[in-house]
């Protein structure tokens, strides 16, 4: 964004480094809201080394505000002396914060706008799946590959190195490039030409494949870097569900950051919340068989088990406690229970 505007009245005007595309060298702004001397307040972003902007500096020199963040970039307001601001907020309006995305305080919420997605520091995750589907791996929402000290994502489509120097570390140095690296069709715009490796020799865990997508790569180099994910999608959408759940159970005080049976807590505080981190998901095929004595893989689509239109092996399930149909009063049993006259008769 260049301009700002409401009606016809230019609000703020934003200068913008041709080293990275979110990097804003300068901000002239109508402060005091009066058209008659333009936009009199000009500040200079200072950034650290992945475009977090830290400081803000007057023409004359003088910090005006500083900013500081957690790894996952929640800001907080910190006036020129290094003292948190009272109420939180930027006494300068400044909105471009960490990676120089665009960021809305509005009700709390929080949120960053990066181009195609909206992004949660306190999640630490997208709030929209990835429009590129599994460009950059198994999960929908994860942020930046879960390294937002070491990796940028400006678009909201592809996790990319930062820029060192002016040059972006996805590419190798103009010094230590071979002619294939200046080829043009098929890669074009002069960038590196991909290098075949093969993957790791050791054998992938069973339901997993070695994969490499076009955006992970060794960092500082345009080789190819190898991760695991599961091999079908049931497995990989019951890979994400694992991966939300361990989320939840490895934030500050429990689930959602609250110990269960506190206000605010998920379930509504249930004192009974805190089972969900023990939650047993994954595919019918892999539950049947490792489950503790007691429980039964439970299909959570049950046209996976009954229609045929899914795998019976391939739906994703979890673990309850009983046998669906013997022992009444169970988890399992229960779940039967609220199904009838829907699927079956009981």
């Amino acid at each position: 964004m260049l301009e700002e505007r409401q009606g016809s009245a230019v609000q703020a005007q934003q200068v913008w480094s041709p080293v990275y595309v979110d990097a804003m060298i300068a901000r002239d702004r109508d402060a005091d809201a009066s058209a008659g001397n333009g936009l009199e307040e000009r500040l200079y972003a200072v950034h650290d080394a992945n475009y977090n902007v830290t400081t803000l500096v007057s023409t004359a020199g003088s910090v005006v505000e500083r900013f500081r963040y957690t790894p996952y970039g929640t800001p907080t307001v910190l006036d020129a002396n290094g003292s948190i601001d009272a109420d939180g907020l930027s006494d300068v309006a400044w909105r471009y914060l960490h990676q120089g995305g665009r960021y809305d305080p509005a009700g709390g919420a929080g949120l960053y706008h990066f181009r195609h997605r909206d992004y949660s520091p306190t999640l630490g995750r997208w709030l929209e799946q990835d429009p590129l589907g599994y460009a950059d791996g198994p999960s929908l929402y994860l942020y930046v590959a879960s390294s937002p000290s070491t990796r940028l994502d400006p678009s909201g489509l592809r996790v990319r190195p930062p820029v060192v120097r002016g040059r972006d570390q996805s590419r190798p140095p103009t010094s230590s490039r071979t002619p294939a690296h200046r080829c043009c069709p098929p890669h074009g715009n002069g960038s590196p030409a991909p290098t075949t490796v093969p993957p790791p020799s050791s054998a992938p865990p069973p339901g997993y494949e070695w994969y490499s997508g076009p955006s992970i790569s060794m960092p500082g180099t345009s080789v190819p870097a190898f991760v695991l994910r599961p091999v079908s999608a049931a497995a990989i959408e019951a890979e994400n569900l694992k991966r939300s759940l361990q989320y939840l159970k490895d934030l500050p005080g429990g689930a959602g950051g609250k110990p269960p049976g506190t206000p605010g807590a998920p379930c509504g505080g249930n004192s009974g919340c805190d089972q969900i981190i023990d939650l047993m998901i994954g595919t019918y095929g892999d539950l049947k068989g490792t489950l503790e004595s007691g429980f039964q893989a439970h299909h959570l689509n049950q046209n996976a088990a009954f229609s045929g239109s899914i795998p019976s092996d391939a739906g994703i399930s979890v673990g309850l406690l009983g046998n669906a149909f013997s022992d009444g009063g169970s988890p399992h049993w229960l779940a039967h229970q609220s199904l009838k006259d829907k699927f079956w008769s009981l």
